[in-house]
């Protein structure tokens, strides 16, 4: 008797973990794949002080999709959306605003694309370069040329 006991309670015990797990596998599967996003790493040559801009694709549905940036350039990035459905495509506008009191050199980071079907990071690297003089005389003065002139 105590044996038909014994093997009652394993019984529950086997059929309690296998619901558990059933239950984990069916509420942790996303209800929805991963976007295709495009492209899937961005690299800049940009100047410091300047505005750039360039452009995410997300090529199939998504629901419940936010933007956000990390990294050492976090600060200096927006999105023209987010907190958006996605029915089949959408293009994000994302501008780089680059500091001009920044050393130039390389600064990396990603942009994360978050919807119902989980997260993918888009590495970013910008590599800021000093001013362009040639840009800067294109836009100068007469005064300006003077004052160049004075420093040189």
């Amino acid at each position: 008797m105590p044996q038909t006991k014994l093997d009652e309670f394993a019984f529950v015990l086997i059929a309690g973990v296998a619901m558990i797990t059933v239950l984990m596998v069916v509420w942790l599967t996303p209800s929805e794949p991963l976007p295709l996003i495009e492209p899937q790493t961005i690299l800049l040559e940009v100047e410091k002080g300047s505005v750039e801009e360039t452009y995410l694709w997300i090529k199939s549905k998504a629901t419940n999709v936010t933007l956000k940036a990390s990294g050492q350039i976090k600060n200096w990035v927006t999105f023209d959306k987010n907190y958006f459905n996605v029915l089949e495509e959408t293009k994000v506008t994302v501008k780089f605003s680059i500091p001009k009191n920044i050393p130039a050199g390389v600064y990396i980071g990603n942009l994360i694309v978050k919807s119902a079907g989980g997260e993918i990071s888009i590495p970013v690297e910008l590599h800021v370069k000093p001013v362009s003089y040639t840009h800067l005389r294109a836009h100068e003065t007469s005064l300006h040329l003077v004052c160049r002139l004075l420093l040189e």
